[in-house]
């Protein structure tokens, strides 16, 4: 009597009863510790004993956890989902631990969240991952000016021709800047198109500043400035300056 397959964390008391020609008594026995099937001794009138295995199904030690699924120090701009793995040696794991993270953030010391057993023990998965989400693109800002020679900059039509120097800053509050380039497109002397791409690369902050110095003659050029993050936003800004 008492006897259950159905896991617990709390106590357990269990009788046995016995029957015997000689006459025997029931016993019996309460168990509080992490068992699954323990034994209760009966003895009859002769002094004859017995060893009876009952289903104890006690576990009260907590399930282990190991957490995964964050970012490290690298960025992202999709979903990140943590996983709490879950392990029991006993009464066996309910379920995995999950935590889903949709906003941007920097998020750090994250855990899945807890993990239970069958009997109800649990345990809170280590807070160690981090979720970086960056889904914002770098924005890009321009100037035109001369150099100091002070001439007019020819921008729009109708300016003398000079050396003009083309300033943009990029700026990004997420993930930092990754790769940031310029390209732009003229005809040369000979007639042919060139076109030429300078990579300024990326920035340990978040804002660069950088500029192309373009002494173009009578001629325009076609640019386009690309930007990038961490997290692999992009954007872009074209446009032709003319000469």
């Amino acid at each position: 009597i008492g006897e259950s397959t159905e896991w617990t964390k709390e106590k357990r008391t269990i009788t046995m009863t016995c029957t015997d020609e000689n006459g025997c008594e029931s016993v019996t026995k309460t168990f509080d510790q992490s068992t699954k099937v323990g034994y209760i001794t009966v003895e009859d009138g002769k002094g004859n004993k017995r060893n009876c295995p009952v289903n104890v199904y006690i576990d009260k030690t907590p399930p282990k956890c190991s957490s995964s699924g964050g970012t490290g120090d690298s960025w992202t701009k999709n979903n990140i989902t943590l996983t709490g793995t879950c392990s029991d040696d006993e009464s066996g794991c309910v379920s995995n631990a999950t935590k889903d993270y949709t906003n941007e953030g920097n998020f750090t010391n994250q855990s899945p969240g807890t993990v239970t057993d069958n009997a109800g023990n649990t345990t809170e998965c280590p807070n160690n991952q981090n979720v970086r989400i960056d889904r914002t693109p770098p924005t890009i800002s321009q100037r035109l000016s001369c150099d100091s020679s002070n001439q007019a900059c020819a921008y729009p039509p109708g300016g003398a021709m000079c050396n003009t120097v083309h300033e943009f800053t990029f700026n990004e509050t997420g993930s930092g800047l990754y790769e940031t380039t310029y390209t732009h497109t003229y005809i040369g002397y000979n007639g042919n198109t060139v076109t030429q791409r300078t990579n300024f690369g990326g920035a340990s902050g978040t804002n660069l500043t950088a500029w192309k110095c373009h002494n173009m003659g009578r001629y325009s050029w076609n640019y386009t400035i690309t930007a990038t993050d961490g997290a692999g936003n992009s954007n872009g800004i074209s446009g032709t300056i003319y000469r």
